[in-house]
């Protein structure tokens, strides 16, 4: 089990972010039944922060045991899928692959900046991996921003950039 301090910054959000939400309910819960003497929605409110609370510990299990893989690259091409609640995105890595990935509409990317997706490994719960068409939607687990594409930034070296001196290898660096 890895730290929580050594996770990725986008699933430490999103972990943190759970958590709140799990947090919230409760007491917006509470704060509706004093008011409005109604105890049908503090058990709703109860009944859905436990389920926010199961989805995360299964979420910090996945974090935790490293049970993610991470796609990196530049955004090359949107599509909005109309009537539907879906975009497909296809990311050029720094070996020249090309990955189309299908991503919540509401995902904001810009053609030409670098991302790092999370996405939670097939049959990590134990299952079969299913067909794609199949795949349930929560196997994505997060996505970083890491700014405009720039040469002297590869994707899959996370933004460092090599000093030629420090190498021993002479010559010129990229622009």
């Amino acid at each position: 089990m890895e730290p929580f301090s050594q996770w990725p910054q986008a699933l430490q959000r999103r972990w943190l972010v759970n958590l709140a939400i799990c947090a919230l309910f409760p007491l917006a819960g509470l704060a509706a039944w004093l008011a409005l003497d109604d105890l049908f929605l503090f058990a709703l409110s109860l009944l859905l922060s436990l389920a926010v609370l199961v989805r995360s510990l299964l979420f910090y299990r996945a974090a935790a045991s490293r049970a993610y893989e991470t796609v990196e690259g530049v955004c090359i091409g949107l599509r909005r899928q109309p009537l539907r609640e879906q975009q497909t995105v296809r990311l050029l890595t720094a070996h020249g692959l090309e990955h189309t990935l299908t991503l919540d509409k509401r995902t904001r990317l810009l053609i030409g900046n670098q991302y790092r997706f999370y996405f939670q490994k097939a049959g990590f719960a134990g299952a079969e991996p299913l067909p794609e068409p199949l795949r349930p939607r929560d196997q994505f687990l997060g996505m970083e921003d890491l700014g405009p594409y720039r040469a002297d930034r590869a994707p899959d070296s996370g933004g460092r950039q090599e000093n030629p001196e420090d190498t021993g290898q002479g010559g010129e660096r990229p622009l």
